[in-house]
């Protein structure tokens, strides 16, 4: 089944979209959930300060929450960060195939998107 020019950019446009929607979400949803943890932490930690008195135990309990909390914490933002790689690689192979890296394409002295954009730490 051939698929026409015209159709290939439709889908590449609506796949390049469908990509930045993604990034988008992924920056909001990362740093709603760090401010979430970073306020349940620092209450849990001002109790652990405070001048309440904890048994040894329950402070020690407080103290594993919070240390817990920081890992999973760090996991979850460790996750995040590769999946907006995973998705900046597909934007930037989308990007490629759209010639937006191709200064006499779009018939312009230079391409859209400077040359630095397309290095990463990858070497995409």
């Amino acid at each position: 089944m051939g698929i026409s020019e015209e159709k290939k950019i439709d889908v590449l446009l609506s796949q390049l979209q469908e990509r930045y929607d993604a990034l988008h979400k992924m920056r909001d949803r990362s740093m709603q959930f760090v401010l979430w943890i970073l306020g349940f932490g620092l209450g849990l930690a001002w109790l652990l300060i405070s001048e309440a008195s904890f048994t040894l135990s329950q402070k020690i309990l407080i103290s594993i929450l919070l240390i817990g909390l920081g890992a999973t914490t760090l996991y979850f933002v460790w996750s995040i960060g590769q999946g907006f790689n995973v998705t900046r690689r597909i934007i930037i192979r989308l990007e490629k195939y759209l010639k937006l890296d191709d200064k006499n394409y779009y018939d312009i002295s230079e391409s859209i998107l400077p040359p630095k954009y397309f290095v990463t730490v990858h070497g995409v």
